[in-house]
């Protein structure tokens, strides 16, 4: 996914480990600096205006990191389409010519995120559930991969000693 950067292979690692440092810092900055002006937390929940100005920033906080999920998300899922890695390829690698967008993984991706926030509405605890295990799945789906890349090495090897 990063084509368009000039040697790609130097620089894009760069600019992720510098992207993650830098922003380590500055968000650690930003935090020692509330700290130290917010003044006690339990004056700032008793009045409502403090209460509101929290619950305020939160809100806006998630809203602006969906913009930015969904973006990404539908940068992956045109990339992957454009590779034909995803089941109707054809159909989500297609940019709209009016909007200039992978409009079709933009939608997508935003169906996506809405059927995963359905369960959030069912059931609280059944989401709780599906967040906290993301971590495990994940090492299963590690370990899942792994047989099937040394069966991948093993019979491209043994090509290699029927070639020879």
């Amino acid at each position: 996914m990063s084509e368009e950067a000039r040697r790609a292979s130097g620089n894009v690692p760069l600019a992720m480990v510098l992207g993650t440092f830098i922003n380590g810092i500055l968000a650690f900055g930003f935090v020692i600096a509330v700290l130290y002006s917010m003044g006690s937390l339990e004056n700032a929940v008793e009045s409502p205006t403090g209460t509101n100005a929290l619950m305020s920033t939160g809100i806006i906080v998630r809203f602006y990191a969906l913009f930015s999920i969904l973006a990404s998300m539908t940068r992956l899922i045109w990339a992957f389409a454009r590779d034909n890695g995803l089941p109707f390829s054809r159909f989500f690698a297609k940019i709209s010519p009016t909007h200039k967008i992978p409009l079709r993984a933009l939608c997508l991706a935003t169906t996506i995120v809405l059927l995963l926030s359905l369960i959030n509405i069912a059931s609280t605890t059944l989401s709780t559930r599906l967040y906290l295990s993301s971590p495990r799945n994940v090492s299963i789906l590690y370990l899942t991969h792994y047989p099937s890349l040394l069966l991948q090495i093993h019979s491209a090897s043994l090509q290699n000693c029927a070639t020879i």
